[in-house]
């Protein structure tokens, strides 16, 4: 039973508006949502990965929140 709220972001959600939702509301996953229905599931861990690939690939710096995760 689930008793806190549930948040989501949709697939087109920035890293950065996705990261924000995370920390504003003290929780470490977020449901991914498209049409009411269920996609995947967004963990900082996914959002920490992706930052260090980029950066390891000489791609990171300002995603002004136009980067997309990866979902699973």
């Amino acid at each position: 039973m689930v008793r806190e709220p549930l948040y989501s972001v949709q697939p087109s959600t920035g890293v950065t508006e996705a990261l924000r939702v995370l920390v504003e509301h003290g929780i470490h996953q977020v449901l991914v949502t498209e049409d009411g229905n269920l996609v995947g599931v967004l963990t900082r861990a996914h959002i920490v990965e992706q930052l260090q690939l980029l950066s390891e690939l000489g791609l990171g710096g300002n995603d002004r929140g136009r980067s997309r995760p990866e979902t699973t």
